[in-house]
């Protein structure tokens, strides 16, 4: 009979989610917590709740405040630390529901601050985490499902996520001498604070009746995946993409 899967398969090891201290990135801490590593979140906003939150509920964590749009802010996070895991989470999202616009009608300032976050941000914190990742850490960059439809509206959202996957395709080949893996996750989306915000729960209503899978994509659902990503169980996945939308698109 084959082994079962080792729940604490993370015992021991450093796992850093940025953008953590809340909705998606809080699922994500809170799963490889459980999983029994130790959980290093980085967030421009204060991380102190999530970190009690992880703690009280038996787990390990800590705050280091970070911005991934400077080298020098990431560069500071990383410093004299050692990593098996990176998720990078962080994203500018949130603002952009319910002022939808034409790409026409985009800015190249409002185009900038989008791909400084979504796509420079990736680039930076993963450049800054490269020296203190142990060999055979994992890489968990998070796309988004938007760049398979091509939604009216979002073209630098778009733009931005869908740079991520080829980011995470050079990152796992230039990575995978010592062992390292990079897949990246595209969700669905999913009923967080910042994709329901505003009222805008019919947004949310319109990608359910699209799924084939009846019900909200929730953030423990991405965990979860994600999860499975970081462990030792995903071990020969490497410059994957992998789609969790409820069955909205099949890819």
């Amino acid at each position: 009979m084959g082994k079962g899967i080792d729940m604490q398969n993370l015992a021991g090891e450093t796992i850093v989610v940025t953008g953590g201290s809340q909705g998606i990135g809080l699922a994500i801490a809170k799963n490889v917590a459980a999983k029994g590593a130790h959980i290093l979140i980085t967030d421009i906003q204060d991380g102190s709740d999530a970190v009690k939150e992880i703690e009280d509920a038996g787990g390990s964590a800590e705050f280091r405040k970070g911005d991934v749009t400077s080298e020098e802010s990431m560069r500071a996070v990383f410093k004299d630390t050692k990593i098996d895991g990176l998720v990078n989470n962080a994203a500018y999202y949130a603002p952009l529901i319910g002022n939808f616009k034409q790409f026409t009608d985009i800015t190249v300032e409002e185009f900038e601050k989008v791909m400084s976050v979504n796509t420079t941000g990736v680039f930076i914190v993963t450049k800054e985490a490269v020296p203190a990742l142990n060999d055979g850490a994992r890489i968990v960059n998070i796309s988004s499902g938007t760049i398979l439809k091509g939604t009216a509206g979002l073209l630098h959202y778009i733009a931005s996520k869908a740079a991520v996957v080829g980011m995470t395709r050079t990152m796992a080949r230039e990575l995978a001498d010592r062992d390292i893996r990079v897949n990246t996750i595209m969700p669905g989306l999913t009923a967080s604070p910042a994709s329901l915000q505003g009222g805008e729960d019919r947004i949310q209503q319109r990608a359910e009746a699209s799924q084939m899978l009846k019900r909200a994509i929730q953030p423990e659902d991405i965990a979860n995946v994600i999860g499975f990503l970081l462990s030792h169980e995903s071990g020969m996945m490497t410059g994957q993409v992998v789609n969790v939308d409820g069955g909205n698109i099949l890819y």
